[in-house]
């Protein structure tokens, strides 16, 4: 037996934590493929499905019966459902043991596990390496395309490198989701490359190498892109060093440098502009690598969300392997290539107009 539907099922179960009759409700037929992945815990949940048939319209309040024993009282206020005797067992909440679930998938897609994770745990968790790229996967269940977001979010704060991240399925997979992943990280939905056998076994119905090829472009080219600019940063260290150096011609490396900096900085805007809009990626560059400006003071100065500016220090940051502030040491290096590259013949054109996108200059 395969089937195609376990892994939906668990976008029915938000959090992996439920009574045992719950999940063998939602997962019917596949339910002995789950089983083997729940484990009890210590907490009794306070409302139980009618066990009528049919069932009433209300869940049944738990309650303790005078010889120490559980009943379910039903609430619905009509009478016709009596107090049901329920066997202490059947109080419990059961939840998915993240772990054992984490090791089954990483034998399957053939990742290397990463051990002393958590059984449990409300957040994503990590599970092993996917080699190609040495990035850390992590396994997640989504509730809502929100909390998939604050997750990703959370994720990429801690780990600016690429991560993949598994759900269960692409139904939380939306446009914000889509633009989120261009900061580094990946999100694959099992349900795609993995499909499940009888006795709770994985077998893959598509290879990652394949799955993850645009991911994995597009890393390669952010770490190009990183270490190109190391490079230059480094020559424009060594420059800087050299300044007031009596030697002529010295002072032509760092606008050489700058202006290559800058064009690996102006691909990355001409590629995400169109999907970003404002602030545009190189104004949030100028505003806090050549102005220093903090993130508050760039979302009063474009007039855009505190949020959205660091979400453009997060792109620029995943993209070039670089933190931000890295760039601030040689703002005036920037600020020198920014004023040779003026036309002398438009004195009067603001300079920021040299980076800033037409419309996006302050008023």
């Amino acid at each position: 037996m395969k089937s195609n539907r376990f892994w939906p099922h668990f976008d029915s179960i938000p959090g992996g934590r439920a009574l045992l009759s719950v999940w063998q409700n939602i997962f019917g037929a596949e339910f002995g493929c789950v089983q083997p992945f729940l484990q009890p815990t210590a907490e009794r949940a306070p409302l139980l499905p009618c066990s009528r048939t049919p069932p009433c319209d209300c869940d049944h309040e738990l309650r303790e019966d005078i010889e120490g024993g559980f009943v379910a009282v039903c609430t619905c206020g009509d009478g016709d459902c009596p107090p049901i005797q329920v066997p202490p067992e059947q109080t419990l909440v059961y939840e998915l043991n993240r772990q054992k679930l984490g090791h089954a998938i990483c034998g399957a897609l053939g990742l290397n596990i990463t051990p002393g994770t958590a059984s449990t745990s409300k957040g994503a968790m990590e599970l092993g390496l996917y080699a190609p790229l040495h990035a850390p996967v992590f396994l997640y269940f989504p509730e809502s395309e929100a909390d998939l977001l604050r997750e990703l979010e959370g994720l990429l704060s801690q780990r600016p490198g690429p991560i993949l991240v598994l759900i269960p399925t692409r139904i939380h997979f939306t446009s914000a989701v889509e633009s989120a992943q261009r900061s580094g990280c990946s999100v694959l939905a099992l349900s795609v490359v993995l499909e499940v056998l009888e006795g709770a076994r994985f077998r893959t119905t598509k290879s990652l190498v394949p799955a993850l090829a645009e991911w994995t472009q597009r890393v390669a080219t952010f770490r190009s892109n990183g270490d190109a600019l190391e490079k230059l940063l480094a020559k424009l260290a060594a420059a800087s060093d050299q300044r007031d150096s009596p030697i002529a011609g010295e002072n032509e490396l760092p606008e050489s440098a700058a202006t290559q900096a800058f064009a690996l900085v102006k691909k990355l805007d001409s590629e995400e502009k169109a999907r970003l809009g404002h602030p545009s990626v190189l104004t949030v560059f100028r505003l806090f690598c050549i102005e220093q400006l903090n993130a508050t003071q760039i979302a009063n100065r474009v007039r855009c969300s505190k949020l959205t500016v660091l979400r453009r220090l997060k792109l620029l940051q995943a993209s070039t392997g670089l933190h931000p502030t890295v760039f601030r040491r040689f703002s005036s290096h920037f600020a020198e290539m920014e004023e040779q590259m003026r036309d002398p013949r438009a004195a009067h054109i603001h300079r920021k107009r040299m980076i800033y996108d037409e419309g996006e200059e302050d008023e």
